[in-house]
């Protein structure tokens, strides 16, 4: 964050000394909303901020006014973070309800979001801007926080003498390697072997799926134009002791200095106390790490936009049974609005079964000592295995990248 502070001392001397008025506006997905909330409540922290208004649907907000209500409910009114929980304000982003297939407030998000619904949920955020633009002019900002697929949001705040801010929620390497390719018409490859995914064809082809358009725009377009039009600088979560090299190329390509805010990783929730049951399940998970060498533990997530067919899930089972690696796998299956808590919970452990091969468990998880647990925010599981071939792995950060052929690494 010390970057970030040495940006704002700059940011100060143009819009004057005194409170400052911070308004965010990230991608509707809770893997954006969560890193902004975060940001949010380490700007909040400082004594030039007076108000972060945090501007999203009313479905991603839910969440976060809980997690502001918990931290003013957990910490003494003298703490810091029931100070940050005070200066924090929600402000509601209504969606125009006329796309097909969006007409449910729920679905203003892409946590329960079919994918084929994705680019319609780009299209309504855009037909949103007259809203957003409103809001601006009643809150009036002295500074927009933005996210990459929301080009049009600088543009609405420079026109009234707002300055604004890209803050980039990936980490430097993924958004360098797609700005290399989005930005070049020759297929030249990505400088930096650890990260590349093979030949630069098929670079390129991955890279290509920033092609996907939403109200005739790209999502490569998006980026590049959210980039270029930041103002003086782009905010991303990282830090340099681990991706200097990347940041430095993401600066080179974008023309203007990259500023890391750090990783951003959010605190424990208020609500879980020493003898809970989320607090247990973490410290177990940790003394299990704990216990395995540097670079020895696959971590296997694909987000919170993307739900891996039955198929799918079969494959990478069989890959990761025939690594012998330890690792750590999030398996998630799209919740159904017409089910209660338990009856959803009790169909993903069933699609679970049926997904995973004849014998995973049996063959993988009880042998090797590890264990499933429930995630948070979402439905599915969290597998944690130990090695039965004692395979070691690192990072593509910090070592020759590994491929896939065959669904086995």
């Amino acid at each position: 964050m010390e970057d970030l502070n040495r940006r704002s001392d700059e940011e100060s001397s143009t819009l004057g000394r005194g409170t400052l008025r911070v308004m965010m506006l990230p991608w509707l997905a809770h893997g954006h909303v969560s890193p902004f909330l975060e940001l949010a409540k380490r700007l909040s922290q400082d004594d030039r901020i007076g108000l972060v208004h945090f501007c999203s649907t009313p479905v991603n907000l839910g969440p976060v006014r809980d997690h502001l209500s918990k931290l003013k409910a957990a910490f003494p009114s003298s703490t810091i973070l029931s100070y940050c929980g005070d200066k924090i304000r929600p402000v509601e982003l209504h969606l125009p309800p006329a796309l097909p297939g969006l007409e449910q407030p729920h679905l203003h998000t892409t946590k329960h979001l079919p994918p084929a619904l994705m680019p319609a949920l780009k299209h309504a955020l855009d037909l949103a801007e007259p809203s957003f633009c409103r809001l601006l002019d009643a809150l009036r900002p002295d500074l927009l926080i933005y996210d990459f697929l929301q080009p049009w949001a600088p543009l609405a705040a420079q026109r009234r003498g707002i300055p604004a801010f890209h803050f980039m929620t990936s980490g430097a390497a993924s958004t360098a390697f797609f700005c290399h390719y989005g930005s070049r018409t020759s297929a030249e490859a990505f400088p930096f072997p650890a990260i590349r995914l093979g030949s630069p064809d098929e670079d390129v082809q991955y890279a290509a799926m920033l092609n996907k358009e939403a109200n005739g725009l790209s999502d490569k377009d998006r980026l590049l134009r959210s980039l270029e039009r930041s103002s003086g600088f782009i905010a991303i979560k990282s830090f340099r002791e681990i991706e200097s090299e990347y940041i430095g190329y993401l600066s080179s390509l974008a023309g203007k200095e990259v500023v890391p805010v750090g990783p951003l990783v959010p605190d424990a929730d208020p609500a879980d106390d020493d003898d809970s049951e989320g607090r247990r399940q973490l410290e177990r998970v940790v003394g299990w790490l704990g216990k395995r060498g540097a670079g020895s533990v696959v971590f296997v997530s694909f987000g919170t936009e993307y739900f891996m067919t039955e198929e799918e899930t079969e494959e990478l089972a069989c890959g990761l049974e025939l690594s012998g690696a330890s690792f750590i796998w999030v398996v998630r299956f799209p919740p159904r609005e017409d089910e209660e808590r338990d009856e959803a919970r009790a169909a993903a452990a069933a699609a679970t079964a049926r997904a995973l091969p004849r014998g995973f468990v049996e063959r993988v998880v009880a042998p090797a000592g590890g264990g499933r647990r429930r995630m948070r925010g979402g439905e599915g599981w969290c597998w944690r295995v130990g090695p039965r071939s004692g395979a070691s792995w690192r990072t593509p950060a910090s070592g020759p990248s590994s491929r896939t052929a065959g669904g086995a690494p």
